[in-house]
């Protein structure tokens, strides 16, 4: 599975890879975003939604775009040796 890849010619990764690389569900990802005590402008800017079709059952899901930025303001608050690792993977991918 790719971390991050190009999108608008931004790095970014979603939620959805989130979700399953911190072993989270991804209603709780995307209320994580939701929940998130930043400036609207620094939401906006870097947490975007998208539409995403589930490969199984060919629904329209919503995902959440995320920047470099984003990311970093996200998974700040994800604890844990497992957790630790995957930062370093995403921060390393990033770069």
């Amino acid at each position: 599975m790719k971390l991050v890849y190009i999108e608008n010619n931004r790095p970014v990764t979603d939620s959805l890879t989130v979700s399953q690389t911190f072993g989270k569900r991804h209603d709780h990802v995307l209320r994580d975003i939701r929940e998130l005590e930043c400036s609207e402008d620094f939401r906006v800017s870097n947490f975007g939604e998208t539409p995403s079709v589930h490969p199984q059952n060919g629904q329209t899901y919503t995902k959440s775009l995320i920047t470099q930025d984003g990311f970093a303001f996200l998974v700040m608050g994800y604890t844990g040796k497992e957790a630790a690792r995957f930062k370093e993977m995403y921060i390393n991918e990033f770069n």
